[in-house]
């Protein structure tokens, strides 16, 4: 049978030798009451739904998910979830993976996204002087589609990602299509980030 012995107090003195373990220790110690905060764990499920959506192929997925793994990627996102998000979820009721972000335009009126069903919709606010007066929801139908909705629920278009990372935007009629590359997309995205 195999048996090991341990001196008394050879733990803690591993302990106090780790200075990397204790700083650990220390940094999980006051989360320990807090485990029981069931939250959402949209970080992760984004994650996991990143993972699903790089390729349609189950090979390319599994070598994602191994890449991922093996960079700790997932631990991150859950002990992220679990000792951040969650908390946060419980105590205040909004979980910041899932918060409204508001950009402003040159004009005053501001564009408001919220995002619905654990991020997968979108909806989308046009507000001028405190008001709403105009709204679209965003719906995912698919991993690379979404339909649009008026006010009034009905269909007014779609958006489709492309697999070179572009969109292609079309009305309800199929009466016009826009497609705007990802170049276009990125300078989109620069001019938001140089408005806010």
């Amino acid at each position: 049978m195999f048996h090991t012995t341990r001196k008394p107090g050879e733990f803690w003195g591993w302990i106090r030798s780790s200075r990397i373990s204790l700083f650990f220790v220390f940094l999980l110690i006051p989360t320990l009451p807090m485990l029981g905060c069931y939250g959402e764990f949209v970080l992760t499920k984004q994650l996991y739904e990143f993972n699903g959506d790089i390729s349609t192929n189950g090979f390319v997925q599994s070598l994602v998910m191994w890449v991922l793994s093996f960079f700790f990627i997932y631990s991150i996102a859950v002990v992220v979830d679990a000792a951040i998000l969650n908390l946060i979820e419980f105590w205040t009721g909004d979980n910041p993976a899932l918060a409204k972000s508001t950009f402003q335009n040159p004009d005053g009126s501001q564009v408001v996204m919220t995002p619905l069903n654990e991020g997968k919709d979108l909806q989308v606010d046009m507000v001028r002087d405190g008001k709403v007066y105009d709204s679209r929801q965003m719906i995912r139908t698919s991993s690379t589609h979404f339909d649009i909705y008026n006010n009034e629920g009905q269909m007014v278009g779609g958006v489709d990602r492309g697999t070179d990372g572009g969109l292609t935007l079309t009305r309800s009629d199929n009466s016009k299509q826009y497609h705007l590359s990802p170049e276009d997309i990125q300078g989109f995205k620069g001019k938001v980030l140089a408005s806010m």
